[in-house]
């Protein structure tokens, strides 16, 4: 029984080092300008917000807003794409969330016994 408990809390230890590698935070005043350079190179961002998944995308039809995970455009007046940095002109708890690159990057390492592998870097923004 020892060994089993010593054994959950290494591979937990190990789970929560390398799964927090890859987030980062910050803190924004409301009504503040933000710019989301974190993910330069990237075709679009997804955010988890209160209303849910939304993804801004860089390119393509619906270049320089954000669509809803349904597919519908969302009003976007707020935002816009300043040479592939995502620019929220007026940040508000409607824009509280993480954010990170879509379609997601996924950072793969060369292990003794194999390969491991954590989703890109997520960046959680909220209000100060």
């Amino acid at each position: 029984m020892d060994h089993f408990i010593l054994n959950f809390f290494l591979c937990l230890s190990f789970f929560v080092l390398f799964s927090e590698a890859s987030l980062a935070q910050q803190l924004v005043k409301n009504g503040e300008k933000v710019e989301i350079d974190s993910f330069k190179g990237a075709k679009a961002i997804k955010r988890t917000v209160r209303a849910g998944e939304q993804i801004f995308h860089f390119e393509g039809e619906h270049k320089g807003s954000f669509v809803d995970g349904n597919g519908k455009k969302v009003e976007s007046s707020n935002y816009e794409n300043k040479n592939g940095v995502l620019v929220i002109k007026k940040f508000t708890e409607a824009d509280v969330g993480s954010y990170s690159e879509y379609p997601p990057k996924i950072i793969k390492t060369k292990t003794e016994h194999g390969f491991g592998a954590v989703p890109g870097p997520v960046l959680q923004i909220s209000l100060s």
